[in-house]
């Protein structure tokens, strides 16, 4: 059995309120014995109730028992109602007396017709006889309602609270969870992108070109990586100015002395690791120029960087 699912369904309130079946006692008294965590629990439930009717206990004033011996004395002193005067004097036995049937007048007189005999019970008093009995609702009986009806409330507030609280820590549980399964999913395609580069890097066919400073920046300097049977090509080194706003950078291939657009390079990837760029198939020189964002259809001339032959 799971001791927290176990405390959190209110057995220990039900236990302490004698709310519990025989069964469900007798089950309790065993994992109290056998659960360390299940008795301090009900150490801590006991003593947080008990410090609660503690608190609000409310104290009698010190003459309410005088008060309450006059109140018990003036009712002494009424007269008590006439059911319980009967019945404090009901009889023991009864006696029962026949009167005499009278002699009938003579024919020539007509009287009405008499009723029978009637039998009188006699009552009489007794010793035996036992009053009635009056039952009062004792004031500690209220109190003790009350007092109940406050611990009540007050473990359900708790029981809310501790809810609550759970509620709130298993929502931020399942954040953090989808928080470090999100960061794991990148690392996890992190690791796979520096392994296909790390086998992409093992080939025997790739070539390494260094690119040196034109005179408008002469000590920049960039390394293209180029896959001469696959066609790949990336940036894994540069070294130039930041580009001013508005403008980038774009690789160009140089193929039978004709320039092909290998794309706009992100400065940003080439300082994480490398820049993946367009396949070219046969190339005799790289060069890198300024242009406008997203790149023009033919090199500005004047505005490249850098240059180097294979």
């Amino acid at each position: 059995m799971n001791i927290t699912n176990y405390i959190s369904s209110g057995y220990i309130e039900g236990y302490l309120f004698g709310m519990l079946t025989p069964d469900e006692v007798l089950q309790f008294d065993t994992l109290l014995k056998q659960s360390p965590v299940l008795k301090a629990e009900y150490e801590r439930v006991q003593q947080s109730l008990q410090g609660y009717v503690e608190a609000h206990a409310v104290v009698p004033p010190a003459n309410m028992q005088e008060q309450i011996w006059a109140k018990l004395q003036k009712q002494e002193q009424k007269p008590q109602p006439l059911v319980e005067e009967v019945v404090e004097k009901a009889p023991e036995k009864v006696v029962e007396k026949e009167f005499v049937k009278p002699v009938p007048p003579p024919p020539a007189v007509k009287q009405e017709q008499k009723s029978a005999p009637l039998k009188i019970h006699k009552l009489e008093d007794t010793d035996s006889a036992k009053p009635v009995r009056r039952f009062r609702l004792a004031p500690w009986f209220a109190a003790a309602s009350f007092i109940g009806m406050m611990a009540a409330s007050y473990l359900a507030n708790d029981y809310y609270n501790n809810w609550q609280q759970a509620e709130g820590k298993i929502t931020a549980y399942q954040s953090e969870k989808n928080k470090l399964a999100s960061e794991m999913e990148a690392q996890k395609a992190s690791m796979k992108t520096l392994a296909d580069e790390n086998e992409w890097f093992r080939k025997p066919s790739l070539k390494f070109i260094k690119l040196e400073g034109k005179a408008i920046s002469p000590k920049s300097d960039v390394i293209i990586c180029w896959d001469r049977e696959g066609k790949d090509v990336m940036v894994t080194y540069a070294n130039m100015p930041k580009p001013p706003e508005g403008k980038q950078y774009q690789l160009w291939a140089i193929q039978d002395g004709k320039p092909i657009d290998l794309g706009m390079i992100d400065m940003n990837a080439t300082k994480k690791g490398v820049a993946h760029m367009k396949s070219v198939a046969k190339a005799q020189a790289f060069a890198i120029t300024l242009e406008k964002v997203g790149g023009s259809a033919s090199p500005t001339l004047e505005q490249m960087y850098v240059f180097g032959n294979i």
